[in-house]
């Protein structure tokens, strides 16, 4: 474990607690990213530093879950779907995955998908709802984008795609990247006035 702090020093990380991820530690800490692997530098390479290195520079990771669709309300007819089979397609940067196909109404997935993201604050993740007959597919409502650089990092982020009839839910989860996980105090929604007094009406005061 001292071997391991002292080679995360090396590249400007410092452990903050031990329950802490790398992931978490990297975001409360910015490494200073090297321009070469330690290996160019004979005298100062190893492999804890080889490996620290080369997971420092690996690309951040967005994991889409997508877990169900309920689409009841949806008026078939009206979109000329023709059969209950469904998939989502789901988008990050140039790679597009989509899950297998759900039959009826109300499918379940629970499908997970991993994504490379280069820089939070530009990329977004764009996700579409298809039905219909296997080669008759329609996208039904629209595709809707989500932004990246407010979520928080490691902490799975409810994501609803609202589509004409009902809605698909999701979960993201920033891994390598995202804001730090804050508490809100809402302790300060109780205070009245400065010094915490309580207001009272002038016909308070007078019953008193």
């Amino acid at each position: 474990e001292v071997i391991t702090s002292l080679a995360l020093h090396k590249y400007g990380i410092t452990l903050v607690n031990d329950h802490l991820s790398v992931h978490q530690q990297l975001a409360l800490h910015p490494p200073a990213q090297p321009t070469h692997p330690p290996a160019h530098h004979p005298h100062n390479a190893s492999a804890i530093d080889c490996a620290l290195y080369f997971f420092i520079m690996a690309e951040k990771t967005l994991v889409v879950n997508v877990a169900n669709c309920n689409v009841k309300k949806l008026d078939l007819k009206a979109y000329g779907v023709t059969k209950q089979r469904s998939f989502v397609v789901v988008k990050v940067g140039d790679k597009e995955q989509q899950t297998s196909v759900g039959i009826g109404l109300d499918p379940t997935w629970e499908e997970t998908f991993e994504f490379a993201v280069g820089d939070e604050a530009t990329t977004k993740c764009f996700v579409k709802f298809m039905m219909g007959a296997e080669g008759e597919e329609k996208q039904i409502g629209d595709v809707c984008e989500y932004l990246l650089n407010v979520l928080v990092i490691n902490k799975p982020t409810y994501k609803g795609l609202i589509v004409p009839g009902g809605k698909v839910d999701m979960m993201f989860t920033a891994k390598g990247f995202g804001k730090e996980d804050v508490e809100v105090d809402d302790s300060a929604l109780f205070d009245l006035l400065d010094g915490g007094e309580m207001v009272m009406d002038d016909d308070d005061e007078e019953e008193q």
